[in-house]
This record gives structure tokens, sequence and C-alpha cells, in this order.
């Protein structure tokens, strides 16, 4: 410990002594005095602190302001966003628990159809025709087309169409009516934004009037079974 502390005090006692006080040279008597540097110039007074900060602040400033901006890199835009193509598959025919009338399809026979959907970035919708028989029969659109999406779950799709009356010699005593068609199918998000379309089968209903409600209004009846992917 008293080594320790003898190498700590050697540095200290060589700053402050004059030169030869510690090889063993014969200083005069005055020698240590004369070699105190006054307190004057080891402190400062509070002028020349402030004095001394306010230039080191000024040169630093003065660095700053000369230093070259760092180039900042450009940011590019996002791309724009691009309509998305789906394929709709309808099937229609009875259905378990459906309200349609009693005689519809109750052959057992059934329709298949596809068209092709465009979702806009802007929300909208467009519909093609649809493709009966494997294409060998079409059924024009009479109307718009629009679509919702709920709790980003959850595709409404409605479609006015001209249906199939009329052609019961090629679907017999299964049609699909001129009118509004309500489909209703899973996804993940806007289709039109990104989203995705789900692979669970939906339902594709009509709005009939009738008294299945215990009141003589318009009904949501089950038509068929609806499926989509995209393109």
């Amino acid at each position: 410990m008293f080594s320790l502390v003898l190498l700590l005090l050697i540095p200290l006692c060589a700053s402050i002594l004059p030169h030869g006080a510690l090889c063993g040279t014969r200083l005069p008597p005055n020698a240590l005095c004369a070699s105190r540097r006054p307190p004057s110039a080891l402190l400062s007074t509070p002028e020349e602190l402030i004095a001394s900060a306010e230039r080191l602040r000024e040169e630093v400033e003065l660095l700053e302001s000369s230093r070259p901006a760092p180039s900042v890199a450009a940011v590019p835009p996002p791309p724009p966003k691009t309509a998305a193509t789906h394929r709709l598959a309808l099937d229609f025919g009875r259905e378990e628990g459906t309200w349609m009338d009693a005689r519809w399809g109750l052959s057992g026979r059934r329709i298949e159809c596809t068209a092709d959907l465009t979702f806009g970035a802007d929300g909208s919708l467009s519909c093609a025709p649809f493709r009966l028989r494997g294409g060998f029969d079409t059924m024009p659109m009479r109307g718009g087309a629009s679509y919702t999406v709920a709790q980003r779950t959850r595709l409404a799709i409605e479609l006015d169409v001209e249906g199939t009356a009329g052609r019961e010699d090629l679907y017999g005593d299964v049609s699909i009516p001129q009118g509004m068609l309500y489909v209703t199918l899973g996804c993940a998000g806007d289709p039109g934004r990104g989203g995705s379309v789900g692979a669970r089968e939906g339902v594709v209903c009509v709005k009939q009037r009738g008294w299945h409600t215990g009141w003589w209004r318009e009904e949501n009846r089950i038509a068929g079974t609806a499926r989509i992917k995209a393109l």
C-alpha cells in the first residue's frame, strides 16, 4: 500500500517542485517559493471564464456552419395502384334451406357461369358478360356493378344482370332471375387496394317478395354458391 501511495505522489511532487528538487540537487532556500505560480495565474475570474465559453461557442457554430450539409437521397414515389382482375364463378341451383320457389331447381339441374371482375383502386368495379355452358352461351350485364368490404374480411358484390328468362329449353326448371345478384365472399382487405380474396365458398342470393318471415316483404333467398380467384 505504501509503495502505491509513493508512486502516486512522485508525479504530483514533480509537477510542483522545481527541476532538480527530487533528484538530490541542492536548491536555494527560496527556490520552492519562487517556483510556485501565483494564484492569479492558476484561477481565472468569472468574466474570463464566460468570455472563454463564448469564444468556444462561436468557434463551434462557425465549424457547424462551414460543414457541408449531408446529401439526402430522393425518396422514389410509391408505385401507382393498379386494378386487380379476378374470376368469379357462380353455381346456380337449389340449396338446402333456400326460400326460392318450391318448383325452382326441383329437378336438381344447375347453371354454372363465370365472369371476370376488375376491382379498381378508386373503389370501382367492372364486370364482363357472364359465360355459360362453357362459353357457348352468355349472360350480359343489365346495369352496373359495385362492391363493399366490411371489417376487412367480408366482400359483398352486387351485380345487375339480364338473367336467363326464356331459356327453359337449355336450363330446364332452374334459371337466373333478372335483376340484382348479391354475392358474399371472404377476403383479407380490399381487393382493389392490394387485399386478397378468400378461397372458401360463398353464396349468391337474390331478393324476392314472399311470406317466409311472416310478413309479405322482400326476402334474401339463396340461389347458389360462389367462388372467386385472382388472375
